[in-house]
């Protein structure tokens, strides 16, 4: 009895043995990496998946060693060892990734403004090429500098650029302030308030900022120029206006097209600068046309006028007649030559009407016509009845005979 008591007794001891050297295997190093190991993993899996998912599959072949209960201290000790090993390369895997993030973030920056801004390009270009130089390095902590580095550099070319920028939208409003300031005083002075109020903020240091400022300035200029389209097409309406109001009475059938033209323009409501300035354009372009009829209908009857008080003075006043006859050659060449203006047909249209007078004056008072003729001899004269001693190309009256210099 006494002997089974004892051999009961030492194999008890032997179990208790066994059950403590089980428990003996030390696990709080192993658990305490697996947490870091998540921690780190949580922290990357979004910016930085591949190497995520290679820890996690480490993380996870580690965590079944956790979780053998009798997994001997040497397979804990590797497993602990195999999980901080692979978390720090981990992190050089992500800083060396994030280092070539950043250089290659910055070299597509730097295609987008090496044309217009070519002294940044210049030194985002010096800082890219420098980074390049330490892809392989593997030290975490001087990787992490280094990427920090890149990305205050690109910081300070996108601040150097905005404010370039800004800068640029400030002359731009300046002069465009400088080729209104006569005819558009208001929207000038408009203008000259907004960039007095952008200078106080040149030296501003968020791009945000400037570039929002920047739009501003440009919106600013926009706004100016649809104010002034807006202006000029009021103000092509007035001028139609005013013109149809003088040759109503005198023009009726030119009259009627601009009254037309001006019906059609009042329609338009636009606010876009460009439809403004669009039929601005045919506003003005329609009053030319307009002109330009009226001018040839009064020049067609200054030399019906002509060629009527010619035939009347024929038989009596030869000599007269035919100097009238020469002019009248000469305006008949003007009226049908289209590389003649509105300015051409007026001049030539009142040297006609100045014509007939003096030829009326001339037959009235008996002044020998001849001799009046005889006194133009040698002398070049323009159709306007002016003297030239150096022409230009046109038509001319020389010797009470027409020339045509070209």
């Amino acid at each position: 009895m006494i002997k089974r008591t004892a051999r009961m007794a030492i194999m008890l001891l032997l179990a208790l043995l066994t059950t403590q050297s089980v428990q003996a295997a030390d696990k709080t190093t192993l658990t305490a990496a697996i947490g870091e190991a998540e921690t780190y993993y949580s922290s990357i899996q979004e910016s930085n998946p591949k190497q995520a998912e290679l820890l996690s599959t480490l993380i996870n072949t580690c965590k079944g060693i956790q979780n053998e209960a009798d997994a001997p201290q040497e397979d804990i000790d590797f497993a602990t060892s195999l999980v901080n090993e692979s978390v720090k390369q981990c992190k050089i895997a992500v800083a060396q990734a994030n280092y070539a993030v950043a250089i290659s973030d910055a070299e597509e920056y730097l295609a987008t403004i090496k044309d217009n801004y070519p002294a940044q390009a210049e030194k985002l270009n010096i800082i890219i090429n420098n980074a390049k130089t330490f892809m392989e390095n593997t030290l975490v902590e001087a990787l992490e500098i280094l990427t920090q580095a890149v990305r205050l550099g690109i910081d300070q070319m996108k601040l150097e650029v905005a404010q370039a920028d800004y800068a640029a939208a400030i002359s731009q409003t300046e002069e465009y302030m400088t080729t209104i300031q006569e005819k558009h005083p208001e929207q000038a002075e408009k203008l000259a308030i907004l960039i007095d109020n952008a200078k106080t903020l040149m030296e501003n240091k968020s791009v945000d900022v400037l570039e929002y400022l920047t739009k501003v300035m440009k919106e600013g200029i926009k706004q100016m120029q649809l104010e002034i389209a807006q202006a000029d097409f009021a103000a092509s309406i007035s001028d139609a206006e005013a013109y149809l109001a003088t040759i109503q009475e005198t023009h009726p059938e030119q009259a009627q097209k601009l009254s037309h033209v001006i019906g059609n323009a009042k329609v338009i409501k636009s606010t876009s600068m460009e439809v403004l300035n669009y039929f601005t354009q045919v506003m003005r372009l329609g009053i030319h046309e307009i002109k330009m009829e009226v001018a040839h209908v009064d020049l067609a009857a200054a030399i019906s006028d002509a060629e009527a008080y010619m035939a009347s003075i024929q038989e009596s006043h030869p000599s007269v007649a035919n100097l009238v006859q020469v002019f009248n050659e000469a305006a008949k060449q003007v009226q049908t030559d289209d590389s003649y203006g509105q300015a051409d047909l007026e001049y030539a249209t009142a040297f006609m009407k100045e014509l007939v007078k003096q030829a009326k004056e001339t037959v009235t008072t008996g002044v020998n016509a001849p001799r009046a003729a005889s006194a133009m001899a040698g002398k070049l004269f323009d159709l306007q009845g002016r003297q030239v001693s150096a022409p230009a190309r046109g038509i001319y009256i020389n010797n009470g005979v027409k020339r045509v210099i070209k």
